[in-house]
């Protein structure tokens, strides 16, 4: 039987050539004779030659082991008990490693299935509410919101907007510091931060109540989105709503996740932070607000924010169902509408990929860098034409107040809070409050 061991959060194997063994005993032979290899490299291999994952195996998991709330975890477990590619007690086929993700993703149908979203379709229409890019008619949807969205230059159009959220965003932070016993501490950042992420969805229905009536009385509107989506009359104004909302919905979560996570991760690492003020106190001025166009040419910044990601996905999985073709992925022969459930957490934590997985390291997304990872290494945003509608704008975000919140401060971690690690409820969010210390790094005239 093989022993098992906990390390830096996670469940790991101590033998790992038991772990070759059980990997080559389910896709082929322990026989060593070259006769017999010959014939089995020449015969395709197929689903039922996967290593398989029974659904007594998974409850045992779940239940004994503790990876009921530690699914990104579990991931990388079976990874090691049954190689790269293997069927789940679920019937999926998970794929763990960025190549094997790339094979699917060259592989995608013409408009890429993620898997059965009736029940959200259902829920919909029981509400009365219309569709967004979460349903099945996204590609419709998609067509109106690229021209919007997803360009850099129509993102950085949203820049002095949410710069003002990000202004009020730090009044918030020197007020929360002001507050408690030390002068600098700030309890709970992923909630402030979710609320940030949030403010401006209050104005969402004046602001489309507004719209509507200009556009009624056949007035000129200049606007950016919600202008856009209101005068297009490819849509009606209840899928308008839809989209918003489930924009919304996958916009908070990875902003407020994402910064909190980075902000903890630069706190353990000065030398990263150091790093990261050097670059944002150079490249604009201190009593200047940094723009949409300065802060997308910031290599560091971005790094931060991609490593970040990398870390800790916002989603751990994800699925695809190709329905058009039979493919190949990883020698192992697939039918139409296999399903495949994509691993994102152990995929970006491979070593073989990312040298010391569970290290904080931007630099290795720099260009500089003298081996520049795989991209489909790290895919926090999709790829191809499923890929995040709102990435664009998510990022700008995340940069624009990382950027003014380094600058302004020093972020150290809270002594008191003890060892963070992350749990899964659908997203990655930590397993307890996050605190931490801003000290205010006293530069005069800051924007």
């Amino acid at each position: 039987m093989v022993a098992v061991m906990w390390r830096n959060s996670t469940w790991l194997l101590q033998r790992p050539v038991t772990v070759a063994r059980v990997y080559s005993r389910r896709v082929g032979s322990d026989s060593s004779a070259p006769g017999h290899l010959y014939t089995f490299q020449d015969k395709p291999r197929t689903v039922e030659d996967l290593p398989r994952v029974s659904f007594l195996e998974l409850m045992y998991r779940l239940t004994f082991q503790g990876f009921l709330n530690r699914i990104h975890e579990l991931q990388i477990y079976e990874k090691q008990r049954h190689g790269p590619i293997y069927k789940d007690a679920l019937k999926s086929v998970s794929v763990t490693t960025p190549k094997l993700l790339e094979e699917i993703m060259r592989n995608d149908d013409k408009f890429p299935n993620r898997g059965d979203m009736s029940l959200w379709q259902e829920h919909r229409n029981l509400r009365g509410f219309g569709y967004g890019p979460f349903t099945e008619n996204w590609y419709n949807v998609r067509t109106v919101l690229n021209k919007r969205m997803l360009h850099p230059k129509d993102s950085a159009r949203y820049g002095d907007t949410l710069n003002g959220v990000v202004t009020d965003f730090i009044k918030r932070m020197y007020y929360l510091r002001q507050c408690s016993p030390t002068g600098d501490l700030v309890t709970n950042m992923a909630n402030e931060l979710y609320h940030f992420s949030l403010e401006a969805t209050k104005l969402i229905d004046k602001k489309m109540e507004f719209i509507q009536q200009c556009l009624d009385n056949n007035k000129e509107v200049k606007g950016e989105y919600l202008t856009y989506l209101l005068s297009n009359t490819q849509m009606s104004t209840k899928d308008v709503y839809g989209n918003i909302t489930e924009l919304l919905l996958a916009g908070v979560d990875t902003t407020s996740n994402c910064l909190t996570w980075t902000l903890h991760l630069l706190s353990m690492d000065p030398q990263s932070q150091d790093r990261l003020y050097e670059e944002v106190s150079t490249f604009v001025p201190a009593d200047q607000i940094p723009s949409a166009a300065e802060v997308t040419r910031m290599p560091y910044l971005k790094a931060v924010i991609k490593e970040s990601l990398r870390m800790y996905p916002v989603v751990p999985l994800n699925g695809r169902v190709i329905a058009d073709k039979n493919v190949t992925i990883g020698g192992y022969q697939f039918s139409k509408n296999t399903h495949f459930t994509l691993s994102n957490y152990a995929i970006s934590h491979d070593e073989d990929t990312f040298p010391e997985s569970f290290t904080f390291k931007p630099e290795r997304w720099l260009r500089d860098c003298p081996e520049r990872p795989n991209a489909f290494g790290n895919l926090p945003f999709g790829f191809g034409v499923r890929g995040c509608v709102g990435r664009r704008i998510a990022e700008l975000e995340m940069y624009l107040v990382l950027f003014r919140l380094i600058r302004q401060f020093e972020v150290k971690p809270d002594p008191t809070m003890g060892e963070l690690k992350c749990i899964n409820r659908t997203v990655l969010v930590p397993d307890k409050p996050v605190s931490l210390h801003f000290v205010d790094r006293g530069t005069e005239n800051t924007a």
